[in-house]
């Protein structure tokens, strides 16, 4: 198991901290059958040239969720994320484009998210090893400059 380490767990925390309470304050609530709807996003992803999609945060934690968080690979994003609003019958969606993204918050997708589309095999196993890789790397250099902060300020 790959540890993330402090700053990682720190910045997911902050984030959760933030809520979303005032960014949907005056919007209406998800409509009752949203998880319903979200069962047939298949076509809108295929017109929409999406490689893969997930579902992360806090629609799959809990019954009470007041957004649906979802992360592509590919895709004409804004055209998307109209088409999604419109489908689902809500503006309550965040739409990530997993290109955008820090390699330690795609693979925090990637941890606690559920794959709910893939336009194929190769594409989520290459997708999938290429966030792991970069994670790795990067929790290497990590702790390379933390042993010279240490070094530096400590004598450690």
């Amino acid at each position: 198991m790959i540890h993330w380490g402090p700053a990682a767990s720190n910045f997911y925390g902050i984030i959760e901290a933030m809520g979303i309470k005032g960014k949907y304050e005056n919007l209406p609530p998800l409509p009752s059958n949203i998880r319903e709807r979200l069962k047939n996003l298949r076509e809108v992803f295929e017109r929409n040239g999406v490689f893969l999609a997930y579902f992360f945060g806090s629609f799959l934690e809990r019954e009470d969720a007041e957004d649906i968080d979802i992360a592509v690979l590919g895709g004409d994003y804004f055209n998307l994320l109209e088409e999604l609003k419109e489908y689902l019958g809500t503006e309550r969606i965040d739409l990530l484009d997993l290109l955008a993204v820090s390699p330690f918050s795609a693979c925090h997708i990637l941890k606690t998210g559920k794959l709910i589309y893939s336009r194929g095999k190769d594409i989520e196993n290459n997708y999938e090893m290429k966030i792991i890789r970069e994670c790795c790397d990067l929790d290497v250099l990590r702790k390379k400059q933390m042993e010279l902060i240490k070094e530096e300020f400590y004598g450690v």
